[in-house]
């Protein structure tokens, strides 16, 4: 955070262009330490699902104040919860999939204690979500008290959701909790 967000944000506002607002910043972690793969100025889908849970607080307020250029003046939220998201996706991830495969197991994956968001999801004719055509098909996301402890549970629910061709990178998280314990 330190090095590379904080780094921006200021070097931002030496150049006479404050920010103000939200910067995602992908990364991936390498032997060389963590690298930017991205970087957005918006939240996106599955930013959204993992950064909302986490905030105790007035989050409409936070925006507000955002918008003002007055977050100093503003209490920070809490951030007492630590999240983490699983992606899971079609066979053809990253191309499109033609497939409409019915996805069995989102009840049983939200009554595990984790949350599950839509993302290339379809309706079959007798109502049950199916596959659609986006390479992302869902997003579930562990919510706990320790980065460990909603790994587990992101990837317990990721167990119990299944639909043909399902794919998802087991090593979400993994190397920030190796490397703190």
């Amino acid at each position: 955070m330190k090095r590379i967000l904080y780094d921006v944000v200021d070097r931002l506002a030496e150049e006479g262009s404050p920010f103000s607002g939200f910067i995602y910043l992908g990364f991936m972690m390498t032997d060389q330490g963590p690298m930017v793969l991205e970087c957005n100025c918006r939240l996106g889908g599955p930013e959204t699902q993992v950064i909302l849970p986490s905030i105790d607080g007035d989050f409409t307020a936070l925006c507000m104040a955002a918008g003002r250029g007055q977050l100093s003046n503003t209490r920070s939220p809490d951030h007492t919860k630590h999240t983490l998201c699983v992606t899971l996706t079609s066979e053809a991830y990253p191309d499109l999939s033609e497939r409409n495969d019915v996805i069995f197991g989102i009840e049983a994956a939200e009554n595990s204690d984790v949350l599950v968001f839509p993302a290339g999801v379809a309706a079959t004719a007798g109502g049950q979500l199916s596959t659609g055509g986006n390479g992302r098909i869902l997003n579930v996301v562990g919510v706990a008290g320790t980065l460990k402890k909603a790994r587990s549970l992101a990837y317990g629910g990721v167990g119990l959701i299944e639909f043909p061709g399902k794919k998802y990178r087991s090593d979400i998280g993994a190397p920030i909790i190796e490397s703190t314990s």
